[in-house]
């Protein structure tokens, strides 16, 4: 019997790349949504696209390979589209003081070229925003956390009634201008919503640069 703990990360690229937008554009699309290379992000140039994006690293929080393991152990009908969603480069989590989204947005629910229409349907222009894509409970807060290495000593957060309302964004490098046009627009949102916040920065370039090279 397979240990189900097991996963090489090879068995994780079609997981990983399975919807994600890009996947099946042409190269040609690729340049025009600011498609780059993966590559696993050296400190200094983690701090600076932070900067870029208005974000301090002491929110910044790295992926742990793991991720994709613990999706993996999840195997049925409904878990797949679910795995597949949590699966994206791009996220914005929406978690309020909830254990559980509130609201969530991927690359796969936002269309257009040269860049994603993160507010389709003018979701943003609520708050909290409309949630484009279907909300589940395959993640928890604490298990998304769970699943992450805290950078420049921070520790892992709570999620409570005394804490700030809270928005995770999982973005990257590699696709780095649609991931900064995302955080633009949650940041405005919080911003409009006059609510104490604070936002949460997962980067994910490990993961996609490590399938890649399994790929080799």
């Amino acid at each position: 019997m397979k240990n189900p703990n097991c996963y090489s990360m090879k068995s994780t690229t079609l997981l990983l790349l399975t919807c994600f937008l890009f996947s099946s554009c042409s190269f040609i699309a690729k340049e025009l949504v600011g498609f780059r290379s993966y590559q696993v992000l050296s400190e200094k140039k983690h701090k600076r696209l932070l900067r870029k994006m208005g974000a301090s690293y002491e929110h910044a929080f790295l992926i742990d390979t793991n991720y994709i393991n613990y999706l993996n152990l999840e195997d049925t009908v409904n878990s797949r589209l679910q795995k597949k969603n949590h699966a994206q480069p791009i996220q914005a989590l929406y978690f309020g003081h909830q254990p559980y989204p509130e609201a969530w947005f991927i690359n796969c629910y936002a269309p257009g070229i040269p860049n994603l229409n993160w507010n389709i349907d003018n979701a943003f222009g609520t708050f909290p925003p409309k949630s484009p894509v279907p909300l589940d409970s395959l993640l928890s807060f604490q298990q998304l956390f769970g699943l992450t290495i805290p950078l420049a000593g921070n520790s892992i957060p709570d999620n409570s009634l005394a804490t700030p309302y809270t928005v995770v964004i999982i973005w990257n490098r590699f696709i780095f201008r649609q991931s900064k046009r995302l955080n633009k627009y949650v940041q405005q949102n919080l911003k409009n919503s006059g609510v104490p916040y604070r936002i949460f920065y997962i980067n994910n370039d490990n993961i996609f640069a490590f399938a890649e090279m399994e790929k080799q």
